[in-house]
């Protein structure tokens, strides 16, 4: 499986960020394959949508109510379970790391779209967001889009 595409585009409006990232696959192989997903989301953000499209299948999985989520994430390891299938905490405090596995019929192409939106902490008077970019693989093509929007002004990037 050869990853053609892997983007990232960040909107960052006040104290809103919202975050789309695209992962397009091509299955040159003679046989149907399972193409992992493995992108790390901020612990505060809300998934509200993510979406998959190959040759003959479209679907869009299901969002769940922010607070749903949460406990989904929390209660597994407050009842010493394993946490549900694509929702692990082994990314650290600050984020978890969604998961996923999408079959691509030979020589098929799949798209993998996910969507997430959270509000940012203030700290110190600053707002902090961190991408980050795993494609897993050698991606032909890599990119990464940031909007910046504040209507208070910006006075520092780092």
């Amino acid at each position: 499986v050869e990853v053609s595409e892997y983007s990232v585009r960040c909107l960052v409006e006040s104290r809103y960020v919202r975050t789309w990232a695209r992962l397009e696959v091509v299955n040159a192989g003679p046989a149907r394959r399972l193409v992992p997903l493995q992108l790390p989301v901020p612990a505060s953000a809300f998934v509200s949508n993510f979406s998959v499209f190959a040759e003959r299948l479209s679907s869009r999985r299901s969002i769940m109510e922010r607070a749903v989520w949460r406990s989904l994430l929390r209660s597994p390891s407050q009842r010493g379970r394993r946490a549900p299938a694509g929702k692990t905490n082994d990314a650290g405090a600050h984020s978890y790391v969604l998961r996923a596995s999408v079959p691509v019929p030979a020589g098929a192409r799949a798209v993998l779209a996910i969507t997430h939106e959270a509000l940012l902490q203030r700290r110190l008077g600053r707002y902090e967001v961190a991408l980050s970019m795993r494609p897993g693989v050698a991606a032909r093509s890599l990119r990464l889009h940031v909007e910046l929007a504040e209507s208070a002004g910006i006075s520092e990037l780092t």
